[in-house]
């Protein structure tokens, strides 16, 4: 009889089966820890459109400020240069964002004392030293000046021979690596390329099986309910069959002849 059959329930022929309904999907919405294979994914049309919602709605959500991003970071260690040098001030200038000082041209003018100090002895001493100074620069000038006419042509031959030959190696360089990078995108196109074959393959293979797991889920309740209505109708069956056999009833006592009633 079908009561002695097992009992399936649904917890005994649970599949998990994903819907491929939308096949440019492919993997992408369930498994976020394999690389990208750029030659062989199709992305959605709407692909860019999904991340940028998800990058907008992940900023709303965060609770930094763009300045504070950086906060988790150490603090910036101390200058080694003092504060009172030159570098020092000027990394003080450029960290407060003040603008930077006009240039003084004061120092490069011939102006003698002004009236007011035309009597005054250290303003004509400062005058001086400032023709001093100037017309040791002009004197400098000139013999760089000499120095260049003299040998500039063919420091400037060697300087351009350097620098032509620094643009030569560092284009061989280029080309070496641009090479490399174009044999490397070569073999990842054909490797992803042969192995988005095999996945595809793969791929039709995972979904007749999950089809067919489906199927045979199907067929499985359809006959745990064939099941289920025989057991009915056999306990109908058991039920209806005890109602109609008779009950049993007593049976008549036999009559004992008299003690008068002798035995012939």
């Amino acid at each position: 009889t079908f009561s002695r059959l097992p009992k399936m329930g649904n917890e005994a022929m649970q599949i998990d089966f994903v819907s491929h309904g939308d096949t440019s999907i492919r993997r992408w919405g369930y498994d976020d820890k394999i690389d990208a294979l750029p030659y062989t994914d199709d992305l959605p049309a709407n692909w860019k459109k999904e991340v940028d919602i998800l990058i907008k709605e992940e900023m709303r959500r965060s609770v930094k400020k763009p300045e504070e991003l950086l906060s988790y970071l150490p603090p910036v260690p101390k200058s080694r240069f003092p504060s009172a040098s030159l570098i020092g001030q000027e990394l003080q200038r450029v960290a407060s964002g003040a603008p930077l000082p006009p240039m003084d041209t004061q120092r490069f003018n011939l102006n003698p004392p002004s009236a007011l100090r035309s009597n005054d002895l250290n303003s004509w001493k400062s005058a001086l030293n400032n023709a001093r100074a100037q017309l040791e620069h002009q004197a400098i000038r000139m013999v760089n000046l000499e120095l260049m006419m003299k040998f500039g042509v063919n420091s400037w031959k060697a300087h351009l021979n350097h620098l032509e030959a620094s643009a030569t190696m560092s284009g061989a360089e280029l080309q070496t690596v641009k090479a490399k990078v174009d044999q490397l995108n070569q073999e990842r196109k054909l490797s992803q390329e042969k192995v988005g074959v095999e996945m595809k393959s793969l791929e039709g293979e995972w979904l007749s099986l999950c089809a067919k797991n489906v199927k045979i889920w199907s067929e499985c309740e359809s006959m745990q309910r064939e099941i289920e209505a025989l057991r009915e109708e056999e306990k109908e069956e058991e039920e209806k069959t005890a109602a109609e056999e008779p009950s049993p009833t007593t049976q008549p006592e036999v009559a004992t002849a008299p003690d008068h009633v002798m035995e012939i």
